[in-house]
């Protein structure tokens, strides 16, 4: 689900270096939190329990909100809210936080529920797909910039 607001994630990530370095209790509180449900979300899909995996990833947002304030807002926290009223076991936002895309998780048949309670709050909802060798990426170069990236095909020529 694409909340419909990006983010610069820098300054979020600096913002929880600084509490975990700085030592704010509820901050280092949270990343030992978050370690133990990473671990424990291992351990669920290791041995096939999907339902422990969503319930685990919802402990797992509650234990990263912690580390600092700007990981989420009142709109993100509205929209994982409806999310979990429409039947998601969990979710999570993608990277630092603060906006972007977010995640659920739920049990089969609940998926166009929670898809139209949070296409209401104006975000995005996106279809997505494991890819089995992971992310790929492209580059195109400037000087590619001059060469057609698509070409018709016209009376046998391209």
């Amino acid at each position: 689900y694409y909340t419909g607001k990006s983010r610069v994630s820098g300054h979020i990530i600096e913002s929880q270096i600084k509490n975990v370095s700085g030592e704010r209790r509820e901050s280092v509180d949270g990343m030992h939190e978050l370690k133990a449900h990473a671990i424990e979300m291992k351990n669920a899909l290791l041995t096939g329990n999907l339902r422990a995996f969503g319930k685990m990833l919802d402990c797992a947002w509650q234990a990263k909100k912690k580390m600092a304030n700007e990981i989420t807002n009142p709109m993100i926290d509205e929209m994982y809210e409806e999310a979990i009223k429409a039947g998601a076991l969990g979710g999570k936002l993608s990277g630092a936080g603060g906006g972007g895309f977010m995640i659920f998780y739920c049990d089969n048949g609940r998926r166009h529920h929670i898809a139209a309670r949070l296409e209401r709050l104006g975000g995005e909802v996106v279809d997505f797909e494991f890819e089995k060798f992971g992310p790929r990426s492209w580059r195109v170069r400037a000087e590619d910039h001059e060469v057609p990236l698509l070409r018709t095909v016209a009376a046998g020529r391209t």
